[in-house]
């Protein structure tokens, strides 16, 4: 599998809390009832299994109920489908402490639901807790929606006559499934990020077989080895932790095992601490 986080610019954007003028959260639980806020995604076939994904709340009350993460398809009028394809329960309580630590709240779908185009995904409203979503600044397009109490779905730009085009703290993990590796293809690499300014580096790979074991080495500029790991089971998503560097500059990398190698570089320009 290759997996990514849909909507990931939004995570380091400012996110607001949108009140509703008769009482409660225009992007949660508030006056009107509302059922269920989600947000779309414009899924060309580049995904094809939706595992779960994340929300970034900015209030929760708990008075014992329960929300759920869910995803539904889009349906033939270009709504969410009347039912969802899957749904999982949130605890209030759990979304609570996650706002206390600052955290987003992580949900997984038991099994990953299948996606062959554009999607929904959001949060199916609790009745007595209160519960809202954080959301973007104003843009020209939104993508949110809001499912009403008499059960009509309706695009944000309608619903709030223009005045709340923001677009939703939902972010869908999702992933696509690699054809088998045959013999003869070439194996491909793509690190990030690229300067890396924290500790972390990302190695994506295609066209390889999952039965591999590789070696990774990293050389300064001077060409000292600085980092070496061997006989590495091979993933769609490889996270060095890159802590014991401890200065900055030019650094090369090199994956190898006996059917293959790769060599790229990469800059190091700042070692704050994750």
């Amino acid at each position: 599998l290759v997996c990514d986080t849909l909507n990931r610019a939004l995570k380091s954007a400012p996110l607001y809390l949108y009140l509703a003028s008769d009482g409660g959260y225009a992007t949660g639980t508030n006056a009107y009832n509302d059922k269920a806020k989600a947000q779309y995604f414009e899924n060309t076939g580049e995904y094809t299994i939706a595992k779960g994904g994340a929300f970034a709340f900015g209030a929760a009350h708990d008075k014992g109920g329960t929300a759920y993460a869910a995803i539904w398809e889009l349906a033939s009028d270009r709504k969410p489908g009347t039912n969802a394809m899957r749904r999982t329960p949130l605890a209030i309580s759990k979304i609570e402490n996650d706002l206390q630590n600052d955290a987003l709240t992580h949900f997984s779908f038991e099994p990953a639901v299948v996606i062959d185009g554009p999607f929904f995904m959001g949060v199916i409203l609790p009745e007595n807790d209160t519960l809202a979503l954080l959301a973007s600044d104003f843009s020209d397009i939104t993508h949110a929606w809001e499912q009403w109490n008499n059960n009509v779905w309706y695009n944000f730009k309608d619903s709030w006559n223009g005045t709340l085009n923001v677009n939703l703290s939902v972010f869908p993990l999702v992933c696509r499934i690699l054809p088998p590796w045959e013999p003869g293809q070439i194996v491909e690499m793509k690190l990030g990020p690229n300067p890396l300014t924290l500790n972390l580096l990302n190695l994506h790979f295609t066209n390889y077989s999952p039965d591999w074991l590789i070696n990774i080495e990293i050389y300064d500029i001077t060409g000292r080895r600085v980092y070496y790991r061997q006989n590495h089971e091979i993933q769609s998503q490889i996270t060095l932790d890159l802590s014991s560097l401890t200065y900055h500059g030019m650094f090369f990398i090199r994956i190898y095992n006996e059917h293959f190698g790769i060599s790229d570089k990469f800059l190091r320009i700042n070692t704050v601490n994750q």
